[in-house]
């Protein structure tokens, strides 16, 4: 039997939300942790980019940036938090994506219409913004 369009969201939306939070948690109580021994993980190379380019030296910038500093051991606290944003970025945008399947399933074509022009808009600003 499949879920109502409402309750899959719904379930989405806050699974989503209690994952983020909880990654901004660990990346947080992580940073503490290494402030308090001494240590501070410090990606140089992400430090040097990013005073080149005039932004602050503990912001993640691409991808790359952020799966290098999780890929270290210990991993990158404030990547950890970066993720934990990451998550609550894209929450509501999956959350569309799973709305719009269960209109589908439930042959609910007036809304499964409003969510798919809904996911274009958001890929249509997404490609823009790739743009320049």
């Amino acid at each position: 039997m499949a879920l109502r369009a409402e309750t899959l969201v719904a379930r989405l939306l806050f699974v989503g939300g209690v994952v983020s939070v909880a990654l901004m948690l660990v990346g947080l109580v992580s940073l503490q942790v290494h402030a308090v021994s001494g240590r501070h993980p410090v990606d140089v190379a992400r430090i040097i980019e990013n005073r080149q380019a005039g932004r602050a030296v503990d912001v993640f910038v691409s991808l790359p940036q952020l799966m290098r500093a999780l890929h270290r051991w210990p991993p990158d606290p404030t990547a950890i938090m970066t993720v934990g944003v990451v998550v609550l970025l894209l929450t509501p945008a999956l959350g569309l994506a799973a709305a719009l399947v269960g209109f589908v399933q439930e042959h609910d074509r007036p809304y499964a219409i409003i969510a798919a022009a809904l996911i274009a808009a958001l890929l249509f600003g997404f490609a823009l913004r790739l743009g320049g």
